[in-house]
């Protein structure tokens, strides 16, 4: 099981301005260090066992060319009992700093301090039904 408070600290948040094929685009990128060899990285993303460890549950080909899907449709867990974790205090406590984090990322690319933080209401308002303050 996935300690999800010390998850949400654990990855790096990053937007920036990007231009893809001409057109402007904003790019979000999460990533996290793993400290181990890179035979034991390489399995911990390529084995459908492992990776549900850390991320998501997935199912299908983990190939070249395969297809999979990530989340609930690859697990047990249906999407109603995702959305009731959403309302836990553990849910909430996850949300509200995963929000903030990328409030974080959003002031470090530029954006003022009251917009990022309006952002990071409305991203924790839209996975907990709450309703951002004003």
């Amino acid at each position: 099981m996935i300690d999800v408070n010390s998850q949400v600290t654990a990855v790096s948040r990053e937007l920036r301005d990007e231009e893809i094929d001409g057109t402007p685009a904003r790019v979000q990128s999460l990533s996290q260090e793993y400290p181990a060899a890179i035979d034991d990285v390489w399995e911990a993303v390529t084995n459908a066992d492992r990776i549900a460890r850390w991320f998501l549950p997935v199912s299908g080909e983990l190939r070249l060319g395969g297809r999979y899907r990530l989340g609930t449709q690859a697990a047990s867990l249906s999407p109603a009992e995702a959305q009731a974790w959403a309302f836990t205090d553990e849910g909430r406590a996850f949300y509200r700093a995963a929000a903030d984090g990328w409030g974080t990322a959003h002031e470090a690319a530029g954006a003022d301090p009251a917009t990022a933080a309006r952002g990071a209401d409305a991203t924790y308002g839209f996975y907990t039904g709450q309703a951002p303050s004003e």
